[in-house]
This record gives structure tokens, sequence and C-alpha cells, in this order.
């Protein structure tokens, strides 16, 4: 005669709250450049090799987390310095960030050319 053994298992109990990969959004900030001259000048990020023309009157914004930011020697989480560059002054921003956006949320062209 043969007997079927029958292992118990306790119940497994299924919480979705297990499965659900719950995604933390930093806060942005945001830094505005506003050109007031007559002259176009350039941006540049500085961890990227990205450069951006700002025209005589325009806006272009830097959005940058929050959180988890290094920042320099006086506590600033983003370095902004002014170069002499081949075309004039420019603005090197020193941030990870890879792009610039225009103040309706699109996207800054690069642009690699002369003033």
């Amino acid at each position: 005669m043969r007997r079927s053994l029958a292992i118990e298992r306790p119940q497994q109990r299924t919480y979705f709250a297990r499965n659900i990969i719950y995604v933390r959004r930093m806060p942005k900030l945001k830094q505005t450049f506003h050109n007031p001259t007559g002259a176009p000048f350039f941006l540049n990020l500085e961890l990227s090799t990205s450069r951006f023309r700002l025209n005589p009157g325009e806006e272009l914004i830097l959005l940058y987390d929050a959180d988890g930011r290094p920042v320099d020697e006086h506590g600033a989480a983003v370095r902004i310095e002014l170069v002499n560059g081949p075309d004039g002054p420019e603005l090197t921003i020193c941030t990870s960030e890879q792009g610039l956006f225009h103040p309706d949320g699109s996207p800054a062209a690069l642009d690699y050319g002369r003033a």
C-alpha cells in the first residue's frame, strides 16, 4: 500500500505593495539666464560639451535636481563662471545637466557657431 505524503505549506500571501516600485521624484530647481544686452553670448555646460547661444532679449532655463547635488566650497549647488571665450565673454555653468530650455519648456538647440 502506497501512501502519498502531503507537505503542508504555509499560506502564501501576496501583498501588492511589495510589487510596486515607488519612484521618488526629486524636486527640480530652476535657474533662469536672461540676456539684456544688444549682443548674443554663449552658455556652456561644463560636465558635458553642450553650448547654447543666448540672443539679446531671450531667456534660457536650467533645471537641475535639488537633492544629492555636489556643492562647491561655498555651498552652491551650481557654479557659474564668467570666462573670456574665443567669441567674447561666455558663461560656464558647472553642472551635470545636459541641456537648457526655453521658457515655454521646449529644449534649446545646441549652437557651436560664432557669435
